[in-house]
């Protein structure tokens, strides 16, 4: 048996944390929903990818989970809200980095959350400074490390 070991820092918002505010979204852009044609975008771009990971981010859209910023209906950020409710999977397409639409989604999908009065909280790999960081200015506080176990056949 092959085991991989992931670490990941553990982010939380508190519920009563204000919301966001001025959040606009700049002309030519939408958030919404995702829907079962942008699967293999998710998947073949998620860099923790596995064998059944396509199935996995199949179920978490199947159950309105996914939700993605398109600008010009082109899929180019996502976060999905993990089946225990923590976000996890936020991600910006490599030639949109830098522009903010990751804080965007992040700020958008958290008061989806914020708004229905629960805690918002993230996981973030080990050693991914950017989101660290990210976390760590929209007001997360991070509270735990965990260690995530994967057991594959040899």
């Amino acid at each position: 048996m092959k085991t991989v070991f992931t670490r990941t820092e553990t982010f939380i918002l508190h519920k009563e944390t204000p919301l966001f505010k001025d959040l606009s979204l700049p002309d030519g852009f939408t958030f919404k929903q995702l829907t079962l044609e942008y699967l293999d975008l998710v998947d073949s771009t998620w860099p923790h990818r596995y064998d059944g990971s396509r199935w996995y981010f199949d179920l978490l859209t199947r159950a309105n989970l996914g939700f993605g910023l398109f600008k010009q209906n082109d899929l180019i950020a996502w976060v999905f809200i993990k089946e225990m409710g923590a976000l996890g999977h936020l991600y910006t397409l490599e030639n949109h980095r830098q522009k903010g639409y990751g804080e965007l989604v992040l700020k958008l999908i958290s008061n989806i959350l914020l708004e229905q009065k629960r805690y918002v909280v993230a996981f973030c790999v080990e050693g991914n400074k950017s989101a660290y960081k990210l976390y760590k200015k929209l007001g997360f506080e991070r509270t735990d490390e965990i260690e995530w176990c994967e057991l594959t056949p040899l």
